[in-house]
């Protein structure tokens, strides 16, 4: 991953991701594959930030992987356990590969169409605290090392 695409990983000013009187929900970001969305991508990225905010989250962010990315579901997944948010909300299934119980293992799945809730299994990791901009900063640029590392053999 380039630092460019780091840096367009995350879409919207991490400074003004809060909501002002939005302070007592619980935290939430979007999730959008280009790949999936397609010419929609702007779309359901907005849509996904309508329906957090409608269910009462917090919205942080929304995380748009580079198409190339080998893993989108795993980036989104450590990216939100590094920043402790309760939430991942998607446009729809396809999104996490059809595959909300890898996400409901530690977060809640929220998708926009269907409007449907897939609760987290587990306790949350974080209960929904705020992080600074210095955290995701922090979490940004090691999902961006990862990245960049030589894959396993495994491919």
């Amino acid at each position: 991953m380039t630092q460019r695409q780091g840096t367009q990983l995350l879409t919207g000013a991490i400074s003004s991701a809060a909501q002002p009187g939005s302070a007592a929900g619980p935290t939430a970001l979007g999730f959008v594959r280009g790949e999936v969305s397609g010419q929609a991508a702007s779309r359901h990225e907005a849509a996904v930030l309508r329906h957090a905010r409608a269910l009462g989250y917090r919205y942080m962010f929304t995380v748009r992987p580079p198409d190339d990315c080998a893993d989108p579901v795993g980036l989104v997944l450590g990216l939100a356990a590094g920043v402790g948010i309760a939430a991942i909300v998607v446009h729809d299934l396809a999104h996490v590969d059809d595959r909300p119980a890898r996400i409901c293992e530690d977060f809640d799945l929220e998708t926009v169409c269907p409007p449907s809730t897939w609760a987290r299994v587990g306790a949350p990791a974080y209960p929904g605290t705020v992080p600074d901009g210095e955290v995701l900063r922090e979490v940004l640029a090691r999902l961006s090392e990862s990245a960049t590392s030589p894959r396993s053999s495994r491919e």
